[in-house]
């Protein structure tokens, strides 16, 4: 079996029959777990692999070349995404500043480390490095990530979860391809994961809140209520 063939076959392990046994499994309460153990396997392949540059893991530096343009786009995207949600969900427009700030002020804290970095090491840092030998152009190797980032999130059962981070992971991914910086397109994906909360698509991304989420983007009657 050739070197290429052996990626290829991994990727579709991990980036493919992985997210599909986790949607079967309906771990609820075992996603961060899972999400860390993956990492931690990554993480231990990266520090094996001699070619890998190990600043890639953090290099804060780089923000300094980055930061204007990550501000910019979020700027112009953010009331977009705002009155996105404001129309398709009106009910959970805002709904956890509005009602449990405590809530949000606990994830604006924890969601970068717990989630958000772990996932970068995953979608950007390795596979972006990994798979370049396969892959070789870099737009090819950033739709790769941004369409194995998307399909991790079929675990949420909804198709705006896979539908939004798709796009969002492609954003990160040229990021990172541009800055060689985890710090970078983690601060990027806080970013925007943190606002999607806050406004109310984050019910979309979390399992408790799904039912909830598409009852009320189908306008119909909220379960429970």
């Amino acid at each position: 079996m050739t070197r290429n063939s052996r990626l290829i076959l991994e990727m579709i392990g991990m980036f493919g029959l992985l997210p599909i046994g986790v949607y079967f499994l309906k771990p609820h309460r075992t996603l961060l777990p899972i999400l860390w153990v993956f990492m931690a396997c990554i993480l231990v392949m990266l520090l094996r692999d001699k070619t890998f540059d190990r600043k890639e893991l953090w290099n804060a530096r780089a923000i300094k070349d980055h930061w204007k343009p990550i501000l910019l786009r979020f700027v112009c995207l953010a009331p977009v995404i705002a009155f996105a949600t404001w129309w398709l969900t009106e009910e959970l427009f805002l709904y956890l500043p509005r009602n449990q700030p405590w809530l949000i002020a606990m994830i604006i804290c924890l969601y970068p480390i717990f989630s958000v970095y772990p996932q970068g090491i995953i979608y950007r840092v390795f596979l972006l490095h990994r798979y370049k030998p396969l892959l070789g152009n870099p737009i090819a190797l950033v739709v790769v990530s941004a369409l194995c980032f998307g399909f991790l999130h079929i675990i949420f059962r909804n198709p705006i979860a896979p539908t939004v981070t798709l796009v969002g992971g492609a954003l990160f991914a040229w990021t990172h391809h541009r800055s060689r910086s985890l710090f970078v397109s983690s601060f990027e994906h806080a970013l925007y994961g943190l606002w999607l909360m806050s406004t109310g698509w984050g019910a979309f991304l979390y399992p408790g809140a799904v039912d909830i989420a598409m009852a009320s983007l189908m306008g119909e009657p909220i379960p429970g209520q």
